[in-house]
């Protein structure tokens, strides 16, 4: 095969800009091509609830408030992401974080009283918003005794001007949703919201929301275009550490979104998580972009029931008891999820991992036999837990899933040259690993099918990891022609894959706030890029 490259070359002058046309021939030897078809799903993500990537007002999930439910508090008085709001120190307002509310299985809900027939009292908090669209606010109120005029102020952090105050109805004895819609203000990027009430009263609140008005099914529009323009073939949800942790249960992400438990888990890297963004949030981003869902079940907690009633909701027809809970919740037909993976980096003693492995193998299989499941081993400092692991599953896993991270980089240490090859050789050290790997599987009688993946991938600069992509280096070109690196390493080595999701939330897609301001800012850098460019510009087979 022989291909004509036209090069145009820019030659700059100081008063001119000529255009050079140069012709070049590359010949491609396209006689042998790889006979397997090229698996969109190594082209994939892994999207993390990390510190704020999911929730808060840069995250994937459009929720601009932090701590709707006003469920978490240092106090009992007042909810720690919120604070006091009131018109002067003399009015005497009461503020108390009493259990209930609207929210049946949330913690608290916030009663706030004045004493006095003047003044305002009520709770305010600091958001970031999208200048320029709308947002739709609402919160469930109600009050005891007379009812009160609830209503809403916008106030300019920066010089305390009120930007818009509405009053947004009258409540009752009885819980009541009271939405409204904010006008976007251009440059302005952050405003002091205040929910409160005039005169003498007592106003309880529950459940507040604050999202763009362009959100697509509560996703920001910024990453869903983003997503949308990457193509991704699979996407891991939903870690990662927070997988594993013992606030993470599935149940308290489905139905009412204002009836959800707010999780209490501050684990490092992790902000307070609340599932509003949950399976059936999901399984419909993953519809509307085409991309095939990967679930992660909560292994350390070690409760198979737990997970194999997950498969059922997602996958049982309405003749089963999850699969009816899953018809109520609007969505009667079976998500098909096929995709499981059990536990996440649940490294130390592989003996008793497989154990538990077992476990949930046997109980999910049960309920779908048709499912694929992986098991997650530990590559970084021995392949030798691959037998250990192998030998006690057998034939009880579809995927041998493992992660890579490559960075670790002494950056005082290396010089710019060392640094850079270090970075770009990532990917044939990891060709080795590879290879390794799929010695012990062509040598094992065991499970001659078993496939491997890579559930997890990406790149830093920094040796103790914390925080991982704050380096301008990682938002540099090198970094994308590492990434690239990666992705075309995954494509020679397509066959003996099915999977491989880089960490979006990691040197991928960022998030800043401009300082003063707080402009949000939602991009992708050059290893993003890279991906754009795989997904979108490849065919489907491979030429060596």
């Amino acid at each position: 095969m022989k291909i004509k490259f036209i090069a145009v070359v820019f030659v700059l002058s100081l008063f001119s800009v000529n255009a050079q046309l140069k012709v070049a021939d590359v010949k491609v030897k396209a006689k042998n091509p790889s006979p397997y078809p090229i698996n969109k799903n190594i082209s994939g993500g892994f999207v993390e609830m990390l510190r704020d990537f999911v929730n808060g007002p840069l995250g994937i999930w459009g929720q601009d408030f932090y701590d709707r439910g006003f469920d978490h508090t240092s106090n009992w008085q007042i909810p720690v992401y919120w604070d006091k709001f009131y018109q002067s120190d003399t009015i005497n307002g009461r503020w108390q974080m009493v259990e209930g509310g609207y929210n049946k299985n949330g913690k608290f809900y916030q009663k706030m009283t004045n004493p006095n027939e003047t003044g305002l009292v009520g709770l305010s908090q600091l958001v970031y918003v999208s200048h320029d669209v709308e947002s739709i606010f609402y919160v469930w109120a109600k009050s005891v005794g007379s009812s009160v005029n609830l209503k809403i102020k916008l106030i300019n952090p920066i010089d305390i001007s009120v930007l818009f105050e509405k009053e947004i109805g009258s409540t009752s004895e009885t819980w009541q949703k009271f939405p409204t819609k904010i006008p976007n203000y251009l440059n302005v990027h952050k405003y002091i919201l205040a929910i409160y009430f005039e005169g003498k009263g007592e106003l309880d609140i529950d459940e507040a929301s604050l999202m763009p008005d362009n959100n697509i099914d509560g996703i920001r529009k910024e990453y869903f275009e983003l997503f949308k323009l990457w193509n991704p073939g699979v996407i891991r949800y939903p870690g990662g550490g927070f997988a594993d942790v013992r606030d993470n249960n599935w149940y308290e992400g489905i139905g009412e979104i204002d009836q959800r438990k707010s999780p209490l888990f501050h684990g490092v890297g992790f902000n307070v998580q609340r599932l509003d963004w949950g399976t059936d949030e999901f399984i419909q981003f993953c519809k509307n972009l085409n991309i095939e869902p990967h679930i992660v079940v909560n292994l350390a907690e070690n409760k198979p029931q737990d997970a194999a009633n997950w498969v059922e909701y997602c996958n049982g027809d309405t003749n089963t008891y999850f699969g009816r809970i899953r018809a109520n919740n609007g969505h009667p037909e079976p998500y098909n999820v096929n995709l499981w993976e059990i536990g996440n980096e649940q490294y130390g003693d592989e003996i008793e991992m497989a154990q538990k492995y077992l476990t949930y193998y046997d109980l999910m299989k049960k309920v779908d036999s048709n499912i694929t499941i992986m098991i997650d081993g530990n590559v970084w400092v021995t392949l030798d837990n691959f037998d250990i692991l192998l030998n006690a599953v057998k034939n009880k896993c579809d995927v041998y899933g493992w992660h890579w991270a490559q960075g670790g980089v002494p950056k005082r240490q290396l010089h710019n040259d060392s640094i850079y090859y270090n970075m770009v050789a990532g990917p044939e050290k990891m060709k080795e690993i590879i290879e390794e790997i799929d010695k012990k599987i062509s040598a094992n009688n065991i499970n001659k099918n078993l496939k491997q993946g890579i559930t997890e991938w990406w790149l830093s600069y920094i040796d103790n990891y914390e925080w991982l992509d704050t380096t301008a280096r990682e938002q540099s070109l090198e970094a994308g022609l590492s990434n690239a690196g990666y992705l075309q390493t995954f494509t020679q080595y397509q066959e003996l894959f099915n999977i491989a999701e880089r960490t979006v939330g990691l040197c991928n897609i960022r998030t800043d706030t401009i300082s003063g301001t707080g402009q949000k800012k939602i991009y992708g850098t050059p290893a993003f890029y890279s991906q754009v460019m795989m997904s979108r510009h490849s065919g489907n087979t491979y030429l060596n």
